[in-house]
């Protein structure tokens, strides 16, 4: 489990699950996804061993905007609708919508690199 999981997914149904049960891993509000089935092996042992899980592909739903993030993170502009590299910076952006601090949705951007000498 990440740091940021719990921004993500709803794990309550997964509480004390018995050895052998299954549980429902949901996406929190306001992601949405199929939720993923967790199970607690048959043969476990360890009272601390989270469900074995998969993670839901928790997204916004369609229609739904990615607020901007506060700051345009240096290498990276906004322009005509979309990120593009500036100045320096080369690559293919990569537009995330993930969970910041405090849980609401912002976008993160990755893809731009700084042009460096051979």
């Amino acid at each position: 489990e990440s740091a940021r999981d719990d921004c993500w997914y709803d794990f309550s149904a997964c509480v004390s699950v018995k050895a052998g049960a299954i549980c429902e891993v949901r996406c929190k509000e306001p992601y949405v996804a199929e939720p993923e089935t967790a199970l607690c092996p048959a043969d476990n042992y360890d009272p601390s061993r989270p469900p074995d899980w998969t993670p839901p592909a928790c997204t916004l739903p369609p229609g739904s905007q990615c607020p901007l993030p506060a700051k345009i993170p240096e290498g990276y502009k906004f322009s005509g609708g979309q990120f593009k590299c500036s100045g320096n910076y080369r690559g293919q952006v990569v537009v995330r919508c993930i969970p910041n601090e405090d849980c609401s949705p912002t976008v993160a951007l990755d893809g731009c690199l700084p042009l460096v000498a051979c």
